[in-house]
């Protein structure tokens, strides 16, 4: 749980950066995470019209979870299909 709660304060801020306008490569490098993974996040959240807005109106967890789930990322969250299967 306390990994799924930690996953789901970075997708927050990887929305909040992007709908401030920080470049992808300096929102990877805040949040610590490689290109590739911010830009297979970016492109689930994308998909499911999470990355307009205000910065300060964030989607909630939910959203943020389906949208990830549903998208390109699936195999890398502790709660989508494929995990802890070795896939």
């Amino acid at each position: 749980m306390a990994a799924t709660r930690v996953v789901m304060h970075r997708l927050e801020e990887l929305v909040r950066l992007h709908r401030l306008g920080t470049p992808a490569r300096e929102v990877a490098r805040l949040l610590r995470m490689s290109p590739r993974t911010e830009q297979s996040y970016r492109t689930a959240l994308e998909a499911a019209g999470l990355l307009s807005g205000s910065a300060d109106e964030l989607p909630g967890v939910g959203e943020l979870r389906d949208a990830v789930s549903r998208g390109p990322v699936q195999r890398t969250l502790p709660w989508g299909p494929g995990a802890g299967s070795g896939a």
